[in-house]
């Protein structure tokens, strides 16, 4: 939710990337996680909220160099926008071929930027 409203404000993040390391959920529906492992035949309900956290993060790396002094990762700037869109490019692939889960919006939302 940070990240949601930083974004749209344009204010500074208060937690850093590197310091958000918590493991995302499983994408399969809570009744067949087991401590043994994933039942085989659950649904995919999670698939929606982790498209939307891979998206964040993309968003906040965007936002930490453009705005806030993040060192670029890549020996050139021009170097990493690229390889930023061929990301975004690669989550909305993704996030389109989960079509079960998918909303109307998913289509539109890379080209935003």
């Amino acid at each position: 939710m940070e990240r949601s409203i930083t974004v749209t404000s344009h204010r500074r993040f208060i937690l850093k990337d590197e310091h958000i390391n918590t493991e995302f959920p499983s994408e399969f529906e809570d009744s067949h996680i087991k401590p043994e492992g994933v039942i085989p035949g659950g649904r995919r309900t999670k698939l929606q909220f982790l498209n939307y956290i891979r998206f964040r993060q993309i968003q906040s790396e965007i936002l930490a160099v453009q705005f806030f002094d993040r060192e670029v990762p890549f020996d050139t700037y021009g170097e990493w926008s690229v390889a930023v869109g061929r990301r975004l490019v690669d989550w909305q692939h993704d996030s389109l071929s989960q079509s079960e889960v998918a909303p109307d919006w998913f289509h539109h939302a890379v080209w935003q930027w």
